[in-house]
């Protein structure tokens, strides 16, 4: 059986895979397999942060020193996989069955277990279901890498096996396999060509039924990534994603075509006809508060740290919101990237006690943010 086959996911595991990274799509989203498979894929590369690490169009090991602190390796893999609330939820179902909604999670303790590997000198092993024999993926370990100073890769090579002689840890599900299977296809196209692993003994394991390829820690997809992921789930009704719109009426389904709107119209009308009638308020919007923030002297400032999100690795600064307006500048008026479109905000508060004289505010990408003043100090947008 091909390795294009073994990777298969069917469109009820595609909703459960994305559920499991946040990106959570409605079940009774008409998308096709193909463009759920699509979002997977952009998902997958968000929780490696591909487009960081790798220059260019594709990776070349041979720039990469090995990885020299091997009784860290493990440690590292793990803090670039977490954040507050993985480890929290880790902690709180610590023991129970996990479900096709916990596939993330599952993923990333097989890259745990490559850094476990790697420091005990184990370089072969298998990843199969400890209680079903019927197919599992062999791995060689090549060597772990250094990407930067906080980021290992794992060089490998894979092939499908159906005779199992020795089953090791980690037991991986039919659906963990089938998505690291896949990982390891989408990430075997971006590694050059001219890679060849180093000694005789790993190159044989690159050669016949053998594919190398290479996997970076799997942390949280950041919340922006997960915004533009969860958008545009398609038309209501035939779920296509082509020239697509939005009810005029009512902001919150989108359709293709007026047909498929027509179609949808004896279901939706109810909804639709409730929900127009809001009030319109301007609101005054601005990076640096005309007072400081709950009390907090000048130059202190608050950032959105997400408890889903992991900030080990990531290459972008965090945008910060000043105390006192010490910049003495007006604040930027932010780009309109919504257009006529609905859309989520998140207001937020300080921790600190008392009435708050400002809040944060962002929507789920985090394109638009800033921070709301009651005292209309700055330029209303």
């Amino acid at each position: 059986m091909a390795l294009t086959d073994m990777d298969y996911i069917s469109k009820e595991d595609l909703f459960s895979v994305l559920e499991s990274m946040k990106i959570a799509l409605p079940r009774t989203s008409k998308m096709s397999t193909e463009a759920l498979s699509k979002r997977l894929k952009d998902g997958l590369n968000a929780s490696q942060r591909s487009e960081e690490l790798i220059d260019g169009d594709f990776l070349d090991p041979r720039q990469f020193r090995p990885w020299v602190d091997l009784r860290g390796l493990m440690r590292q893999t793990m803090v670039m996989q977490q954040s507050i609330m993985g480890n929290f939820n880790r902690h709180m179902t610590q023991g129970l069955p996990r479900g096709p909604e916990q596939t993330l999670e599952e993923l990333q303790d097989v890259v745990l277990y490559f850094g476990h590997q790697c420091n005990a000198g184990v370089q072969n092993l298998i990843l199969s279901d400890k209680d079903v024999d019927d197919w599992a993926i062999a791995i060689r370990i090549f060597g772990a890498y250094t990407v930067d100073e906080d980021t290992p890769v794992f060089m490998l090579s894979y092939r499908i096996v159906h005779s199992i002689p020795n089953k090791t840890l980690p037991s991986v599900s039919e659906l963990g396999r089938r998505s690291f299977l896949r990982l390891l296809n989408m990430n075997s196209k971006k590694l050059t060509h001219q890679y060849e692993p180093d000694g005789d003994n790993n190159r044989k394991y690159a050669k016949k039924k053998w594919k190398v390829s290479f996997i970076l820690p799997l942390g949280p997809v950041p919340m922006e990534e997960v915004g533009k992921l969860t958008t545009d789930p398609g038309c209501d009704v035939c779920g296509s994603t082509k020239n697509v719109s939005r009810c005029s009426n009512c902001l919150t389904v989108v359709y293709c075509s007026p047909e498929c709107q027509r179609k949808a119209w004896p279901s939706h009308q109810d909804a639709c006809r409730s929900l127009p009638g809001g009030t319109w308020t301007e609101i005054n919007l601005g990076e640096n508060p005309s007072t400081p923030m709950g009390g907090l002297p000048n130059g202190m400032f608050v950032t959105r740290l997400n408890m889903h999100e992991s900030w080990q690795g990531r290459r972008r600064t965090p945008e910060v919101f000043r105390a006192g307006g010490e910049s003495g500048r007006e604040p930027d008026i932010p780009k309109d990237i919504h257009g006529n479109k609905a859309f989520l905000l998140k207001f937020q508060v300080g921790l600190g006690g008392g009435r708050p004289n400002h809040m944060m505010m962002y929507d789920q990408a985090a394109e638009l943010h800033g921070l709301l003043e009651e005292d209309r100090g700055s330029r209303g947008v």
